[in-house]
């Protein structure tokens, strides 16, 4: 099948130049959950950049998580309330591209309840990213909690956003000409490797995964996309590690197709959340905050 063309209106918003980036190499991938600024992009869009969007996601490497409007908290939202919102972002999907995701994605929550399996499994899902409980063998899902705690590249060298509405440092690019002062290949293969094995002590199994941005990153997706495919090019040389773009979905099945891989359960909440090492910042105010607004919510 071939690559639809892309039409060149709004190639100003993030995900037109993602959508680009991606038609020229097929060894990349994207990642995309919350379909609340999703839709309203897609509601916009030129019917051949919409061609170009399905081709990406029937070849598995646009690839939807979650499947929500939002990834809603699980704390303390009424149970109404979260399956609402994921069925209408799941019509969405399944009217607009004829299928829906079996990944569950909440990793901007704080804290993680033992109820989001079962309304994820009775669902469909798979598997789900960050930890919760299953109830019983028929509804047991595939868990992974991100080992920084958060949902963004491991090292900040690998921070390759020209904004910086994060407060972070903007991360030297790639520089792989040996002949300049600025040459870094080596550092950024080191850092690399370091973290691959660093993280391979939290998880079962060889293979360990990076997510590469973060909200509202990709603002310069050329950039982006040069640099990782230039990072994984001078991992893979240097063959300490294996690496290549992958999906929720191409972690899953490798995990899966692990020989003798004995995962353990975890049959409890993830409450209260702490926001540090230490445990001296949690996260339980919000449990008994807004009484008033949270009653009428539930109502």
């Amino acid at each position: 099948m071939a690559a639809p063309e892309v039409s060149a209106r709004g190639v100003e918003a993030i995900l037109d130049t993602v959508v680009l980036q991606l038609l020229d190499n097929p060894d990349r991938t994207f990642v995309y959950a919350d379909l609340a600024f999703f839709v309203k992009w897609w509601q916009e869009l030129h019917e051949d950049t919409k061609a170009a969007v399905r081709y990406l996601v029937q070849q598995g490497r646009f690839e939807f998580t979650g499947g929500g409007i939002v990834q809603h908290d699980e704390a303390t939202s009424h149970y109404s309330g979260m399956v609402d919102q994921m069925s209408l972002g799941m019509r969405f999907l399944q009217a607009e591209f004829g299928h829906t995701p079996k990944i569950a994605w909440q990793l901007d929550g704080f804290g993680h309840s033992s109820s989001e399996p079962l309304l994820k499994s009775m669902g469909g899902f798979e598997a789900v990213f960050f930890s919760s409980e299953a109830y019983g063998s028929e509804s047991d899902l595939f868990t992974s909690q991100y080992p920084t705690g958060n949902y963004g590249p491991p090292s900040m060298t690998w921070f390759f956003e020209r904004r910086n509405d994060y407060g972070k440092p903007q991360a030297e690019s790639v520089k792989d000409d040996p002949e300049t002062n600025s040459y870094n290949v080596q550092e950024v293969v080191d850092d690399f490797v370091e973290k691959a094995q660093e993280w391979q002590d939290c998880v079962q199994g060889n293979d360990v995964y990076f997510f590469i941005g973060s909200d509202f990153t990709h603002s310069d997706a050329h950039m982006w996309f040069n640099n990782v495919d230039k990072m994984i090019h001078y991992v893979n040389k240097d063959g300490r590690v294996n690496a290549f773009y992958s999906t929720p979905s191409r972690y899953l099945a490798a995990k899966r197709a692990t020989p003798g891989l004995a995962l353990p359960l975890k049959t409890d909440d993830c409450f209260p959340y702490s926001a540090n090492e230490q445990g001296s910042d949690y996260w339980t105010g919000y449990f008994t905050s807004r009484p008033t607004l949270k009653a009428q919510v539930s109502s």
